[in-house]
C-alpha cells in the first residue's frame, strides 16, 4: 500500500527538503483510483481518508529515521470541506494509539536536530484546543531557523495553545524567521498575544516576524496589540515585520503604542500593517505612525491597509504623508484607504502628488 502515498511524500533533488501533503483533496483523487481497482475495502470515505493519513505519517516517520540530512519539512494537514471531523481520527489529547499528527510531532521531532525550516498547515480542526503536544515536538528542534505555522478556522483553539507555543519559541534562540497565522481562530484573546510577545523578547537573531489574526468579535483589542508589540523591543536584527489584525477591535490607542515600538526597529526594511475593517482607527493613530516612520532609516517598502476606517480624515492622511516624505529610504509605498468615508478626493490627490518622487506608489481609494 506504500505506493498509494507516493504523491504525498516528495523529496527534493538535493535530498534535504521533504513535503508531505495530507490534504483531503489530494488524497481523494487517489482514493477514486483505488476504489475503482477494489484495493480499498473500507465501508465509508472517512475511514479511507483516516487510513491514508495514518499511512503517510508512518512513511514520513520512516524517512525521518533513515536520513540525517533533512533541513526543511512541510506538512499540509488541510481538510476537505466535506469531511466532518478530523480530530475524531487523531485526538489532540495526550493519549495516542496510532501515529496521529500531534503524536507524530512529539515523538519524531526529537530526531530532527538538524532541521532548519518547518512549515505546518492545519485547517478546520474543530477539537484543537491547545498546542501542547505540538510544542513539545517543536521545542526539540534546537537548530530551527524558520517556523511557519498556519491555522485556519481552528475555532476551539484557546490562549493556552499560544502559551504552549510561546514556551517552545523561547527555547529556539536560533530562529531567524517566524510566520504565525491564526485566521478565524475565534477563541483567542489579548492574553494569547501577550504570550507570543513574551516569547519574542529573547529572540535576538530574528530577522522576519509575521503575525496574522482575524476576528469578527471582541477577542483581540488594543491591549492585545500592545502586548504583542512590546515583544518587538530589542529585536535589532528585524528586517521584515508583518502584522495583520483585520476585523479586530483595534483603535487609536493600539496603533499609537505599536508606533512607539516601531521607532526602535533600526534594521527594518519591509513593513506591512493590515488594519482593514478596524473602524475605530483615526487621525491620532496616523500621526503617531508618521512620527515612527521618520525614524526608520532602513525602511524600503511599506504596505498599509486602513480600508473602512471611518475615523480617518484628510488631516490624518496629511500627517501620514509627512512621515512618508520624511523617510528618504522608501522605494515602494502601498496604501489602502478604500471606503474611508471621511476622506476626500482632494486629500487623496494631495497624497499622491506629495509622494510622486518615490519609485513605486500605489494608493487605493474610492
Amino acid at each position: 500500500m506504500e505506493h498509494i502515498i507516493k504523491d504525498d511524500l516528495k523529496k527534493s533533488k538535493a535530498g534535504t527538503r521533504y513535503h508531505v501533503s495530507l490534504s483531503s483533496e489530494n488524497l481523494r483523487r487517489q482514493f477514486t483510483k483505488r476504489i475503482e481497482a477494489n484495493i480499498w475495502k473500507f465501508s465509508d470515505q472517512e475511514d479511507r481518508e483516516a487510513e491514508a493519513r495514518e499511512l503517510a505519517l508512518r512513511r514520513l516517520a520512516e524517512v525521518i529515521g533513515s536520513t540525517k540530512k533533512m533541513r526543511k519539512l512541510e506538512i499540509d494537514y488541510t481538510m476537505w470541506m466535506m469531511v466532518r471531523d478530523m480530530a475524531s481520527w487523531f485526538p489532540t489529547n495526550t493519549c495516542y494509539k496510532g501515529s496521529g499528527m500531534f503524536s507524530f510531532m512529539r515523538k519524531e521531532m526529537k530526531r530532527l536536530r538538524s532541521l532548519e525550516a518547518l512549515k505546518l498547515i492545519f485547517t478546520d480542526s474543530k477539537r484543537l484546543t491547545n498546542l501542547k503536544e505540538l510544542s513539545k515536538g517543536v521545542r526539540e528542534l534546537t537548530s530551527l531557523k524558520c517556523l511557519d505555522l498556519d491555522l485556519y478556522k481552528c475555532e476551539d483553539l484557546t490562549d493556552e495553545g499560544l502559551k504552549d507555543l510561546g514556551a517552545a519559541m523561547r527555547r529556539l534562540i536560533s530562529l531567524k524567521s517566524i510566520w504565525l497565522k491564526f485566521t478565524w481562530c475565534s477563541k483567542l484573546t489579548d492574553q494569547g498575544l501577550a504570550e507570543i510577545g513574551k516569547a519574542l523578547k529573547g529572540l535576538k537573531y530574528l530577522e522576519e516576524f509575521s503575525f496574522t489574526t482575524t476576528f469578527r468579535k471582541e477577542g483581540v483589542t488594543d491591549f492585545g496589540l500592545e502586548n504583542l508589540s512590546e515583544g518587538l523591543n530589542g529585536l535589532v536584527s528585524l528586517q521584515t515585520l508583518i502584522l495583520s489584525f483585520e476585523h479586530c477591535e483595534i483603535a487609536d490607542r493600539g496603533l499609537k503604542n505599536l508606533s512607539k515600538d516601531l521607532k526602535k526597529l533600526c534594521s527594518l526594511k519591509v513593513l506591512r500593517l493590515d488594519f482593514g475593517n478596524c473602524k475605530r482607527i483615526g487621525d491620532e493613530a496616523l500621526e503617531s505612525l508618521s512620527e515612527a516612520l521618520q525614524n526608520l532609516d532602513s525602511l524600503e517598502k511599506i504596505d498599509l491597509n486602513f480600508r473602512f476606517s471611518n475615523d480617518i480624515t484628510d488631516e490624518g492622511l496629511k500627517s501620514l504623508t509627512e512621515g512618508l516624505k520624511g523617510n528618504s529610504s522608501l522605494k515602494s509605498i502601498r496604501i489602502d484607504i478604500y471606503s474611508c468615508k471621511n476622506t476626500s478626493s482632494k486629500g487623496h490627490n494631495n497624497m499622491r502628488e506629495e509622494l510622486a518622487h518615490v519609485e513605486k506608489v500605489d494608493i487605493i481609494f474610492k
